[in-house]
């Protein structure tokens, strides 16, 4: 089974991980490779089980996928119309479970759910659940087996999470051991998944009173020698394991950033805007990505924000007035002219629904200021 590294120079997690699934995970097998005897393919679907399209959905969108030459995105654990004549890509975890799924979907020999299966594991497939895709009617239509090492969430650029929201009873497991081994095992797997993404191969230090930490960082260690025991051409960074008895105080605190305000202390229609698009349907106007003041200041300081996104608006403003004013001599324009300018007054209006988005968030967060 082949296992995945990126080589890519870029530090930038997100940038790295969109990489991996649309190049080389989906433009991979989508393209071909003629050189190796295998064409492309025209008609490509992707299957997902519950885990991984939250991982999926969490770097990149729907569209993303599509454009790619995706014709259709299933989900794995729900009945699904039968395409035995096409070829599917599953990106799923390597859990027994979703393992099941998927021979269930080649159980009927004369007319399976699809032709031929590419299959990428969001993390490392264990030993004791190799044995479930030897199942005689499911392996003579593997054509990739690949471990993608994918597993975590996506919440920033370089910040991500990985979705473990009962793991501050780890410490209360000392006498399971066993629960206590698996827990260590899957945060290891997925932060074993980010270092791979990052194409980083750290020292580890750890806190060296915790034996949880300890543990931790043997066993990642143990994967990352593995994964890169070939290459020497590293400049190593740094990684420091500790527990949260390090820092019992953090958690209690809260900072004051406008995206972490925002979040926690406004309800989703408080940061929201409703406005009708140019056929008078309503729409909504929310938090995105290609944001650029979100982008711009959703790390910094309220305070920073409430006085900078306040005198961008009235920049912005006092400059639509001046261009509203003027008109050439002859009252028109020429047809390239109103091109241009049909094009800036779209972008025009897309700033100025989101200034007011804006406004109208940092607006609340004082109102909710105010209560406390």
């Amino acid at each position: 089974m082949d296992n995945f590294i990126n080589h890519s120079e870029a530090k930038i997690l997100k940038k790295n991980a969109i990489e991996r699934i649309l190049i080389n995970m989906i433009e991979d097998i989508k393209n071909g490779d003629p050189s190796q005897g295998r064409p492309d393919i025209p008609f490509l679907l992707i299957v997902l089980d519950d885990f991984t399209s939250k991982i999926l959905s969490s770097f990149v969108g729907m569209s993303d996928v599509l454009n790619k030459g995706i014709f259709s995105v299933e989900k794995l654990e729900i009945g699904r119309q039968k395409f035995p004549n096409y070829q599917a890509l599953y990106f799923i975890s390597p859990t027994k479970s979703s393992l099941e799924y998927l021979n269930k979907d080649f159980e009927d020999k004369v007319n399976p759910q699809y032709k031929r299966v590419h299959l990428f594991f969001s993390s490392t497939i264990m030993d004791s659940n190799l044995g479930l895709l030897a199942n005689e009617k499911l392996y003579p239509r593997i054509v990739t087996c690949k471990e993608l090492n994918l597993s975590f969430f996506c919440r920033n650029k370089n910040l991500f999470d990985f979705g473990l929201n009962d793991y501050l009873d780890i410490f209360a497991l000392k006498n399971n051991k066993d629960k206590e081994k698996d827990k260590l095992a899957i945060l290891s797997e997925r932060l074993f998944s980010a270092c791979s993404v990052l194409n980083e191969y750290p020292y580890i230090q750890y806190q060296k009173n915790s034996a949880f930490c300890h543990e931790l960082a043997f066993s990642l260690n143990a994967k990352l020698r593995g994964l890169y025991s070939d290459r020497s051409d590293y400049t190593r960074g740094l990684m420091l394991i500790t527990d949260r008895t390090l820092d019992i105080c953090t958690p209690l605190l809260h900072d004051y950033t406008y995206e972490s305000l925002l979040f926690d202390l406004l309800k989703q229609e408080e940061f929201t805007l409703k406005a009708n698009d140019d056929k008078g349907f309503s729409r909504k106007i929310e938090l995105d990505e290609k944001d650029e003041i979100w982008n711009k200041y959703r790390t910094a300081h309220i305070a920073e924000v409430f006085e900078k996104i306040s005198k961008e608006a009235s920049e912005f403003y006092n400059m639509m007035k001046g261009r509203d004013g003027k008109t050439n001599e002859k009252g028109n324009k020429e047809f390239d002219e109103m091109k241009k300018a049909l094009r800036e007054a779209k972008s025009m209006k897309t700033k100025s629904e989101t200034f007011n988005l804006h406004i109208k968030s940092c607006k609340n967060l004082g109102t909710v200021n105010k209560k406390y």
